[in-house]
């Protein structure tokens, strides 16, 4: 890791080394975000808009059962719109 560095510190200058391990940083976090959040994610939420009387919902549920869902605190679920 010290080569790492030391090989980033020759590459820019002092201010530059800082904002790329920043940059580094941010990236590294939105990735490990996006896989914990696929992880945790239970199913989809299914908008369906074709119904005059207004929209409906309906919930796919992917991952173990109600009963997991139910003793959760929180729940994740992506949304699909259909029309």
């Amino acid at each position: 890791m010290k080569l790492i560095m030391r090989g980033v510190s020759l590459l820019f200058s002092r201010e530059e080394g800082i904002m790329l391990k920043f940059l580094v940083g941010v990236l590294v976090g939105v990735i490990l975000m996006l896989v914990v959040y696929e992880i945790q994610s239970r199913g989809t939420i299914v908008i369906d808009e074709s119904d005059p009387e207004g929209p409906y919902l309906f919930m796919e549920v992917t991952h173990g059962d109600m009963r997991a869902i139910m003793r959760s605190r929180y729940v994740v679920f992506k949304t699909k719109t259909q029309k």
